[in-house]
């Protein structure tokens, strides 16, 4: 986990941070036990510095991260070689993938989906978007959130995003807007949109500090990995999205179960209706 962690943040480390992970990376068998003083001395920097890092990568303790990377020695053998066979890929795919997922698990703070959930449940209309693929994640969350009837509605345009944005109370709705890198100008515009207008934004976005973070009340965190050297390389991030998008969506069910299990249950009687 700790390499992953440290993949889906190195561009936006800084220089001392980028020896910190480097040094961890390459002598992760060494550092059983180390304390933060200890690593600050071996590397000539300030013990502050190393347990800002900690936190960074979404450790809660120092030692923490330190178990993590002792026991992330080894894991390049997860990357994709062109020798793999099919079973090959799924067990390497599926330890990353459950890798990433604990990582994003750790990296979250529960009282973040707790606040999340509770400005959907208290929302009348709920607008969701995401740019590009990420809009898959973002529709996947209002197709749940109509599941247990909300009135969420998903846009893929920004400007027909930014006219729905319009239309919110801001004492009653609320915008979520996913985001993989929480950089793209178009999320962003939206989110500095609808807080302008005083409605609340969710963003799910990468872990570390972005623009999209900075526009947002409450960010859920995810994992993307800057490494694009190959189609293999990222293979795997997207579950973590699901796994944030579906974590909200049970939150905000567990607001007021009795509610929404009888309309889920309605809504499922009047999808069959219409078929038949």
């Amino acid at each position: 986990m700790f390499s992953t962690k440290v993949n889906s943040l190195y561009t936006k480390l800084t220089m001392t941070e980028k020896k910190i992970a480097d040094y961890l990376i390459i002598n992760g068998g060494d550092v059983d036990g180390v304390t933060s003083y200890e690593l600050a001395e071996r590397l000539g920097i300030g013990q502050a510095t190393v347990v800002r890092f900690s936190k960074k990568l979404g450790y809660r303790m120092f030692g923490e991260m330190i178990d993590d990377a002792k026991n992330s020695v080894g894991e390049s053998s997860s990357e994709i070689q062109e020798s793999d066979t099919a079973s090959d890929i799924l067990e390497k795919l599926g330890k990353r993938t459950c890798d990433i997922i604990q990582a994003i698990r750790q990296s979250n703070d529960a009282e973040c989906f707790v606040r999340a959930a509770k400005l959907i449940d208290g929302a009348k209309n709920i607008v969701c978007y995401g740019y590009t693929t990420s809009n898959l994640f973002a529709s996947y969350l209002s197709e749940l959130l109509i599941e247990i009837g909300k009135g969420a509605l998903c846009e893929n345009n920004s400007i027909l995003t930014k006219r729905r944005v319009f239309q919110l109370d801001p004492q009653r709705d609320v915008v979520v807007i996913v985001s993989k890198s929480g950089e793209k100008s178009e999320p962003v515009g939206i989110a500095e949109y609808a807080r302008s207008r005083g409605v609340p934004v969710i963003a799910i976005s990468n872990a570390g500090k972005n623009p999209l973070v900075e526009a947002s009340d409450v960010h859920l965190k995810v994992l993307e990995i800057s490494d694009r050297s190959s189609p293999a390389a990222s293979m795997g991030t997207d579950a973590g999205l699901v796994y944030v998008v579906e974590t909200l969506a049970a939150c905000v069910f567990q607001c007021n179960q009795k509610l929404y299990r009888r309309q889920y249950g309605n809504n499922i009687v009047a999808a069959f209706s219409e078929r038949k």
